[in-house]
């Protein structure tokens, strides 16, 4: 029988330190992020993609307070995932971190990590290392994961966004929603982080800055 908690549990790992490369505002300030990455073509012939990008614009919660939580690819206490072993330098690509999943463990290798310390734009790139059998005869082969952080509305509000991308092999379980496990987890971490922020509502991406500044009844 597929659980559905222990793998709610591995999507949140994941999306701990990863996220999408966002399509910044004219008002951000761009670390040396990552070239864009096309899921597309990221897996294999034979193998199924599934991918789940998301994006919030968070104020008043400025670029470097949501940095100071996230920045750090050893860090994930304020998500929850419990890091059983790391090797390598923290924030230096190659740097590797195995994380618990219940019942798996999940390793993970950073391959790009940018930081602009004046606007603290910021991005995360990671991929798993090693397959991971998410429940009988269904694997998941390989995934890409990103977090960025970008200024917005000269930044006195922040985009906090994630991508990830799972290569899967074999059949799904009948009781299995990936996309849904995927996006009840994302929507957790995002819940979490942003009351650590003690954001009330966070906004759409689309938003202008006049709706994102305007004073909140």
């Amino acid at each position: 029988m597929f659980s559905t908690r222990a793998f709610a549990s591995l999507v949140a790992a994941l999306f701990a330190s990863h996220a999408a490369v966002l399509a910044a505002g004219s008002d951000a300030h761009p670390a040396a992020f990552e070239p864009t990455f096309d899921p597309s073509t990221f897996c294999p012939a034979g193998q199924t993609t599934v991918t789940a990008p998301a994006a919030l614009v968070l104020y008043p919660a400025n670029p470097k307070a949501i940095y100071n939580i996230v920045g750090d690819f050893y860090n994930i206490s304020w998500i929850g995932p419990k890091i059983n072993a790391t090797n390598g330098t923290d924030n230096q690509p190659g740097a590797t971190r195995w994380m618990e999943g219940d019942p798996f463990v999940q390793e993970e290798q950073l391959i790009w990590y940018a930081l602009n310390t004046t606007s603290y734009a910021h991005q995360q790139v990671a991929r798993t290392a090693t397959a991971v059998t998410i429940a009988p005869g269904y694997v998941e082969e390989a995934s890409h994961l990103t977090v960025a952080i970008v200024p917005r509305c000269d930044g006195q509000a922040a985009q906090f966004g994630f991508t990830v991308t799972f290569c899967m092999s074999g059949t799904a379980p009948a009781d299995l929603d990936l996309p849904n496990v995927i996006f009840t987890g994302a929507k957790g971490a995002l819940q979490k982080l942003w009351t650590l922020l003690d954001i009330q509502t966070p906004f759409n991406s689309t938003s202008t800055c006049d709706q994102i500044l305007q004073p909140q009844s």
